[in-house]
């Protein structure tokens, strides 16, 4: 093993028992609250891990009621952010199938792909 290889994973945890537990929080949550949000999931378990009642307890009142008046502030971008994180998301997973549909296109034989794609092979265009 290089010595880059061994610097770049020194740090890395042993095992995957972290993230493992937080998908197990995210599984309870989905569960017992089928209706809720992925943003809201989301924020619901960091909330927890990044134990912030314990930090926001440890603040004084006045500081507490600034914070918590900052935040609501910045929920309706904290919503436009996670818009725009799952419409990339989409953008590259359509992506991702176009071009597996073009590799498909350029393997089969040109009879067969009209056949299968009524001689339109590529629904949709690809930004190159």
């Amino acid at each position: 093993m290089s010595d880059e290889m061994k610097e770049k994973v020194r740090n890395a945890p042993k095992t995957s028992s972290y993230a493992e537990s937080v998908f197990g929080q995210l599984d309870h949550l989905l569960r017992t609250k089928p209706n809720m949000t992925t943003l809201a999931a989301e924020a619901s378990i960091m909330f927890l891990n990044n134990k912030t009642a314990d930090w926001l307890d440890s603040q004084t009142e006045s500081n507490k009621q600034t914070l918590i008046k900052e935040a609501s502030k910045s929920v309706k971008k904290m919503r436009q952010n996670y818009r725009n994180r799952i419409s990339e998301i989409e953008e590259q997973r359509r992506i991702k199938v176009q071009e597996q549909i073009l590799k498909i296109c350029k393997t089969r034989k040109p009879e067969t792909t009209g056949k299968l794609y009524k001689g339109n092979c590529v629904p949709w265009s690809v930004a190159e």
